[in-house]
């Protein structure tokens, strides 16, 4: 059941060091608190799983929209 916790897996850009230990190392260096509230989790290589589609939205003419101005 360890892989199941977030706080007790390696973290993924330094695997000698758990994700609970990172946020304490933050917690030391920046004096403020750090809670994680949310996460998301990927299983890489997992077929039929659509992350994001980047396809351009379709207006009533049929046509590509143009991106919004901003």
């Amino acid at each position: 059941m360890r892989k199941s916790a977030l706080i007790e897996q390696p973290f993924i850009k330094d695997q000698t060091i758990s994700v609970g230990q990172l946020i304490a190392t933050k917690i030391g260096k920046l004096g403020e608190n750090i809670a994680v509230r949310r996460f998301a989790r990927f299983k890489v290589g997992e077929a039929g799983m659509t992350v994001a589609s980047t396809a351009p939205k379709q207006d009533d003419g049929g046509e590509a929209a143009a991106p919004a101005a901003t």
